[in-house]
């Protein structure tokens, strides 16, 4: 398209071209001045300016029309199903003068080599800008439907289309399940008519991928010798995380050669999906664990009077989905279909001192653990050394009944006290003993003093677990 406009006090008309014909409504009018001149020395001439440039000026505007529509019909041999128009960075502006002085040839050589021919297309725009452009009305519809329809069904758009433009009121969902209410974006979006150049046109799919991503083309980076992915990440502004997200199939320990092509374009998508959902779900009520105390039940000991059992609700629930991932949601109203039943147990609280209450009391007086349970020196060490104490004593783990004291081979000097509950408890290498068998212990009771006799390499205490007969580890049980 060119321009006239009003120069030197001379009234203008601005020209239009298009693709179909190109019709030029030329306008003047009597130019008065002080000089004595007839009307019939008035010429007219046209000021010429490719986008701010002033390139000069042309006698008429017949050879400019030619030229114009040779380059048309050149474009149209390239692009033959589009509607084509006069460069828009073209202007003309016309003036009435008594010397014409023009530059015809000039300006026509520099409109055959830098003037183009824009193409009719349709731009998709986000927030009044253009962020695509497509052939027609048509194709913009169907990206962005194309768009909405990654997210939601066809029917579900078309139902919450309709409802929208029905503006009615739904009943609630009666049965668990859920329903599309609004599908929209989080920009305005819209499609205007305009003229691009005819390589900015993009088919319904590359349309689409432009939107999603916000590029069409990712960049890639060759890794070098020596590169390290964590080096290519800080040298993109990126985290590990995200570059092994933009790298399928990468793991932070994956090894990576020379030649390989990495994808470090971080995609952000021009405009987005809001999708507003109601569900019905039904969903469990968790029992609650009641405890009752007994003091004739032996401490230790529980038993379960009623067994728990979840109950249900329905729930209806607006959920807010911006391109698939949930974003909001709230509770529209809550019914329970069946009450909770709660769990009953009886706790004991009767302490008997020969009975244990089934949580070990640390053995020793401080220290450290020199040596866990497992695999050593090609055989098995059933239980925990304890070193390096703050004092010596050895200390009863649980209330209990001492059913060994004395030595025992390569143990040394030993304690082994039953705490009638399914556990014992073996103490080892002591120097001294201060218990005897049938003896009544308490936690926290001092039965001996840490040594090195038996097989030892310096002074502390093995302690061993057994539960119904089985070592086990020591670790899961001790309280420190």
């Amino acid at each position: 398209m060119f321009k006239r406009d009003k120069m030197m006090g001379k009234s203008a008309k601005q020209v239009f071209i298009k693709a179909a014909a190109l019709t030029f409504a030329l306008s003047s009018m009597t130019f008065h001045h002080g000089f004595a001149k007839e009307d019939k020395d008035i010429e007219t001439i046209y000021h010429v300016y490719l986008k701010d440039e002033y390139i000069g000026r042309l006698s008429d505007t017949k050879a400019y029309e030619t030229l114009l529509q040779n380059k048309i019909e050149e474009a149209k041999k390239q692009y033959p199903h589009m509607d084509f128009g006069a460069d828009r960075d073209i202007s003309l502006i016309e003036e009435n003068v008594f010397e014409p002085n023009h530059q015809s040839k000039k300006v026509l050589d520099r409109l055959d080599k830098d003037m183009t021919v824009d193409a009719k297309a349709y731009a998709i725009t986000v927030d009044g800008n253009p962020v695509a452009y497509v052939e027609d009305k048509l194709s913009a519809n169907q990206a962005l439907k194309a768009l909405q329809l990654q997210y939601v069904t066809g029917q579900e758009l078309a139902v919450a289309e309709e409802r929208k433009k029905q503006a009615v009121t739904v009943s609630p969902l009666e049965e668990p399940g859920s329903r599309v209410s609004d599908v929209r974006f989080t920009k305005l979006t819209d499609i205007k008519e305009t003229f691009v150049n005819p390589e900015n046109i993009l088919d319904v799919q590359k349309a689409l991928t432009l939107i999603n991503k916000g590029t069409l083309e990712e960049k890639k980076y060759e890794v070098k010798e020596g590169d390290v992915l964590s080096s290519i990440a800080s040298a993109h502004k990126l985290d590990m995380k995200t570059i092994l997200a933009l790298n399928p199939g990468l793991t932070e320990d994956s090894m990576i050669k020379a030649g390989m092509n990495l994808n470090v374009t971080i995609t952000k998508p021009l405009v987005e999906v809001v999708v507003e959902k109601e569900v019905l779900r039904e969903q469990p009520i968790p029992f609650e664990k009641q405890v009752i105390e007994d003091s004739q039940l032996p401490k230790g000991e529980t038993k379960t009077k009623q067994e728990g059992k979840n109950g249900q609700k329905a729930v209806y629930l607006s959920i807010r989905e911006i391109n698939g991932k949930p974003s909001a949601q709230s509770v529209l109203s809550e019914k329970v279909i069946q009450d909770a039943v709660p769990q009953i147990i009886i706790k004991g609280t009767k302490v008997i001192p020969s009975r244990g209450s089934g949580k070990f009391s640390w053995p020793a007086v401080g220290g450290y653990i020199s040596s866990k349970m497992g695999h050593r020196w090609g055989k098995m060490h059933k239980g925990i050394d304890i070193a390096r104490p703050t004092n010596r004593t050895i200390k009863a783990a649980d209330n209990g009944v001492v059913i060994f004291a004395g030595r025992d081979g390569g143990y040394g000097n030993k304690i082994e006290i039953n705490h009638n509950n399914g556990m014992v408890t073996h103490y080892a290498h002591l120097s001294s003993i201060d218990v005897n068998v049938g003896d009544v212990v308490e936690s926290g009771t001092k039965i001996g003093v840490m040594g090195s006799t038996g097989n030892s390499t310096g002074v502390h205490l093995h302690f061993e677990v057994l539960k119904n007969g089985q070592h086990v580890n020591p670790l899961s049980y001790l309280n420190r």
